[in-house]
């Protein structure tokens, strides 16, 4: 008997620690997309409602757009320089489309104007 119930004890065991270990991660990441998609959207409308009310809010949202931003702009820069030197060489470059630089560099300065309103909006907000 006492055997049986170690032998129970362990599958038992096994069983919360098996799916709990397996299944819990693998549970968790499968219902966060759908969480993602909805809770982004729920929470940009407070977000977008509480912008509007502080500007400090809309700053730090927007800092880590323009961090990204940024670093698109520098690896679209970097793959331009690379292209156009292969070509003055007489080198075929094979590495396909690659993105204008110029239209990276315009959303940059989107997000750099948007930085611009909101640290405005705050100094007037303070006087």
């Amino acid at each position: 008997m006492a055997a049986s119930q170690q032998a129970s004890a362990a599958s038992s065991a096994a069983g919360v620690s098996g799916p709990g270990s397996a299944g819990g991660p693998g549970t968790q990441q499968q219902p966060q997309p759908p969480t993602q998609l909805v809770g982004p959207a729920q929470s940009g409308l407070l977000q977008q409602q509480q912008q509007d009310f502080d500007p400090v809010q809309r700053y730090k949202m927007l800092i880590p757009q323009l961090k990204e931003s940024l670093q698109t702009l520098m690896k679209v820069a970097a793959q331009n320089l690379i292209q156009n030197t292969n070509i003055d060489n007489g080198q075929k470059s094979s590495d396909g489309p690659i993105q204008r630089f110029d239209k990276c560099l315009e959303e940059f300065y989107a997000l750099c104007d948007q930085l611009e309103l909101c640290l405005v909006r705050g100094l007037l907000d303070t006087l």
